[in-house]
């Protein structure tokens, strides 16, 4: 889903007609919008909107992202609002989301945090595995911080990076993902 938070942080990177690669079928959960699905959502506002997920519905691509992919093209902004945590290979999905990346390109990443959403997903996040992952990649952190979604301050905090390709920007090896992996919480 994506929320308020969420959609005021992308928009707040959006140019006019830039391209959007979105991990995941999201669907809007703002006042105006609940339940319309953001592929439709941001096409309609005027965005070159991509959606990937596993069960190819409303528009989606139909991709494993657990998998290697290169396919697809290149975009100004790729949105991971909730998606990651689901993918059993961390690593190959966020390979998959460098490689799709050009210069400047805008990567927004909203994932639950250590310790929250308990039983949701397959990984829990900290602010230092963004650090390190970005790092390793090569990427410009341009925010990172914690959010709690909902107002939930209980159990409901997401860890949120938002990261920047460059000409430098790299996607690392398996091998080395494995030596910041232990940044990254298994359920």
């Amino acid at each position: 889903m994506i929320e308020f938070h969420g959609h005021n942080l992308l928009m707040k990177y959006a140019k006019e007609g830039c391209s959007i690669l979105e991990l995941g079928n999201q669907e809007m959960n703002l006042a105006e919008s609940q339940s319309i699905f953001a592929k439709e959502y941001y096409s309609n506002l005027g965005y070159e909107h991509t959606s990937v997920d596993q069960n190819g519905r409303n528009g989606a691509i139909e991709v494993d992202l657990g998998k290697p992919i290169s396919f697809i093209g290149k975009f100004d902004i790729i949105t991971d609002f909730g998606t990651t945590e689901h993918v059993y290979n961390a690593y190959e999905c966020l390979a998959n989301v460098v490689k799709h990346t050009k210069d400047g390109t805008i990567i927004i990443h909203k994932n639950p945090k250590t310790k929250n959403f308990p039983g949701h997903g397959n990984h829990y996040f900290t602010l230092k595995f963004w650090e390190a992952w970005a790092e390793l990649c090569k990427l410009e952190v341009l925010e990172l911080y914690e959010h709690p979604i909902y107002h939930n301050t209980i159990d409901g905090w997401e860890c949120i990076a938002v990261l920047k390709a460059n000409k430098e920007t790299i996607v690392p090896s398996a091998s080395e993902f494995e030596k910041i992996k232990k940044l990254l919480k298994k359920k």
